[in-house]
């Protein structure tokens, strides 16, 4: 009985000498943002490795999330698919997380904040001027439903919501999961006073697509400086609704190898993005090489090249030590790499 006790004490132990590393690396992470932030003037582009680089980081926190509704399906063993090595970490070690305990308080009630809806999670990070706010799948939105559905048809947007940016026609699964996390998200925005700063929205795999579509739903509610960057996104819209966004352009970031980017097929009346960017940077080789076979490969490789810590290593600005692809990276980057 004594030694049944001791073993239990000695896991709680460990489990909190754990969830006590993880909230420092969460930490680590909040202070990384503002420092990263500090150094990207007001008004920038995607083309400034830096804000790329930043929205690359924010995808890759939003697998930091991890709900405990996710931990349970993870304990009955349910066989998933998640691009994010610190995700199967967290469901290896059975960490539940909660990223808005991250940086402390301040006057407007957080570093950071969580929305989610079951199968979409929203993480808003306040970092200087900006909010940066990623999208994710959870588990159960690789699961069934909507989210498999990649040969799904694009739709129209909903009339009673259409202005002039929304024409064109829009995955229809996409498009009602962003409608539900948005529902969410922006009266929170405006309950924090937060309305009024320039807007990152940002998303890896799924949550590329959902980022996409959300730009819309923010520039109807009257946010003016909005700026979205996806990696690894499925293809979301047809091309009519490309033209119909004008400027306000997604920033599509695509790894070579990736094959999330090739779904759903273009015969289906999607398109592919207007900005694609790839890295690392020029167009793949061999163009000749059959899709078979590239899919061949991307499942074979367990489609590591769709991995969200590989894009966020590609995307490193020359200067920065590379992060590493592990829980706990955020602790190798220090302030004087941003100087």
């Amino acid at each position: 009985m004594r030694a049944a006790l001791a073993a239990t004490a000695s896991i709680r132990n460990q489990r909190d000498k754990a969830a006590e590393a993880l909230r420092v690396i969460l930490d680590n992470f909040i202070t990384l943002m503002r420092e990263l932030d500090a150094q990207i003037r007001p008004g920038t582009h995607f083309d400034n490795p830096l804000l790329l680089f930043a929205a690359s980081l924010i995808a890759e926190f939003t697998y930091y999330q991890v709900l405990p509704e996710e931990l349970d399906l993870a304990r009955q063993r349910v066989k998933i698919f998640v691009p994010s090595e610190a995700f199967k970490d967290l469901l290896l070690a059975s960490q539940s997380v909660n990223v808005s305990l991250a940086g402390g308080e301040d006057v407007e009630g957080g570093a950071a904040f969580v929305v989610d809806t079951g199968n979409t999670l929203a993480v808003a990070v306040k970092a200087g001027s900006r909010v940066y706010i990623g999208f994710r799948g959870t588990i159960f939105s690789y699961l069934g439903d909507w989210k498999t559905n990649l040969n799904d048809r694009p739709r129209s947007w909903p009339r009673a919501a259409a202005t002039a940016l929304t024409s064109g026609s829009y995955h229809a699964g996409f498009l009602s999961e962003t409608f539900r996390i948005c529902s969410l998200l922006l009266p929170e925005l405006w309950r924090r006073r937060l309305n009024d700063r320039e807007i990152v929205l940002c998303g890896h795999s799924l949550g590329g697509a959902i980022a996409s579509v959300a730009q819309l739903l923010f520039l109807n509610d009257n946010y003016k400086r909005v700026r979205t960057a996806s990696f690894g996104a499925p293809r979301f819209c047809d091309r009519s609704a490309y033209t119909a966004r004008g400027i306000e352009i997604p920033f599509q970031v695509r790894r070579r190898g990736d094959m999330v980017p090739r779904v759903p097929p273009r015969f289906t009346g999607y398109a592919d993005p207007t900005i694609d960017y790839w890295v690392p940077p020029g167009r793949p080789k061999h163009p000749w090489i059959p899709d078979e076979v590239h899919w061949g490969y991307f499942v074979g490789t367990l489609a590591k090249n769709h991995n969200v810590e590989r894009y966020r290593i590609d995307l490193t600005p020359v200067g920065f030590r590379k992060l590493g692809p592990r829980l706990g990276g955020f602790t190798e980057i220090k302030a004087a790499d941003l100087r």
